[in-house]
């Protein structure tokens, strides 16, 4: 069970390998806001990643620059997701 649902003001990656009602066949990844836990309330997603299901120990890198978050698996090169993010209009920031 996902526990930032409900929890407002929030960002979540989403790391997947278990498929749920309305979620993608394949493991994915997802970048999900407001405390939205649910597959429809995804700001972004991507079920072209490697195989996260195998049992193989597998890299992840989470990077954030004002306007942009990217998601990066395995390969630190290239992105999984890179979303249009900016995290002062979502979250109350100090």
């Amino acid at each position: 069970q996902l526990r930032y649902g409900g929890i407002t003001g929030s960002v979540a990656v989403k790391f997947d390998t278990h498929r749920n009602g309305g979620e993608p066949s394949a493991p994915f990844v997802s970048v999900q806001t407001g405390g939205n836990a649910s597959a429809s309330g995804a700001l972004a997603s991507n079920a072209s990643i490697p195989n996260i299901k195998d049992a193989a120990i597998h890299a992840a890198r989470v990077q954030y620059a004002p306007g942009s978050l990217r998601v990066f698996i395995d390969d630190m090169n290239t992105p999984v997701l890179d979303v249009s993010l900016l995290l002062s209009s979502l979250i109350s920031l100090s």
